[in-house]
């Protein structure tokens, strides 16, 4: 047994640095989301919006191309909690292959809303009632995906800016 423990041990010694390379970027391309939140009267980008609020309107679109081939469904959901799944009036969705979809979604936060949750699905038989199956089922695996995601986005804009800095700065001459 130690034996094989010592070549197991040798093997990933000896094995090349280029098969544990670093993983890929968490973002993956894809189609654009339009996102904009009226709060207090005032339109804004979802990026200048800190906090949504109970009772702020949402407007989502996909940017998709014109010859999009796959039909998609987008749906919106509202979490409040990770132990507390949400009612089904909290699930939105929009055909945005048709033409009353391909406006998108305007939807407005609920009371005791905590996350919002925006999905591009592929259209298929029972594509709405199993997401709306699978976060009710399991609140608490979406919150974490969501602060996963809303934390490596923080991550990657202050690296952005670091690297930025770095970039900028000027190499001091020597005399």
């Amino acid at each position: 047994m130690i034996l094989r423990l010592r070549i197991f041990c040798l093997f990933l010694l000896a094995t090349p640095s280029f098969l544990f390379a670093d993983p890929a970027p968490f973002d993956l391309a894809g189609p654009k989301l339009e996102v904009k939140v009226v709060h207090a009267g005032k339109t804004l980008p979802i990026s200048e919006v800190p906090n949504l609020s109970a009772g702020d309107q949402i407007s989502i679109k996909a940017d998709l191309p014109p010859g999009q081939s796959v039909h998609y469904l987008l749906v919106a959901a509202f979490l409040r909690g990770a132990t507390n799944p949400p009612p089904e009036n909290w699930f939105f969705s929009s055909e945005t292959w048709n033409r009353k979809g391909s406006n998108g979604l305007k939807i407005t936060v609920p009371k005791d809303a905590q996350q919002v949750l925006v999905f591009l699905a592929p259209e298929t038989g029972g594509d709405f009632k199993t997401l709306v199956g699978a976060v009710r089922g399991r609140p608490g695996a979406f919150v974490r995906a969501s602060q996963d995601l809303n934390q490596a986005t923080l991550d990657r804009s202050r690296l952005k800016v670091y690297l930025a800095a770095i970039q900028s700065t000027r190499p001091i001459s020597t005399i």
